[in-house]
């Protein structure tokens, strides 16, 4: 009996060894755990502007990464009457790091009067 409960304890503290090992530690001894990236979109705004002799419209997006490492995909989409338009960038952001987009629509119509609207989104 008591050859087993010490077999059972050097098992438990083995096991507990292993498994302490999968975390990586910092210089400082504390483990480093992978933290995925958190982005915000800190502006946004839509310009116009003539490219030769197309009509665009460009929407400007400001990012700031509050999370770790990673590769995040930016998305703008933009309507005009009953239609729409998305388009999407995937970017790398490190930890802390910030950057500006430019999403350019040349789908957009000169002629066409009815109001249009823009959203930005992220995904990770």
């Amino acid at each position: 009996m008591q050859k087993i409960t010490i077999l059972i304890i050097v098992s438990i503290v083995v096991g507990v060894g292993i498994l302490s090992g999968c975390s990586e530690k910092t210089s400082s001894g504390i483990s480093n755990i992978v933290t995925p990236p958190m982005v915000d979109v800190t502006s946004q705004n839509a310009r116009t502007g003539m490219e030769g002799l197309d009509y665009v419209v460009y929407i400007d997006v400001s990012l700031h990464n509050r999370g770790g490492d990673g590769k995040v995909t930016a998305w703008a989409k933009i309507t005009q009457g009953g239609s729409f338009w998305t388009k999407q960038q995937a970017i790398y952001l490190g930890a802390g790091e910030m950057r500006d987009l430019t999403f350019t629509f040349r789908e957009i119509s000169f002629w066409d009067t009815s109001s249009g609207s823009y959203s930005v989104w992220i995904e990770t």
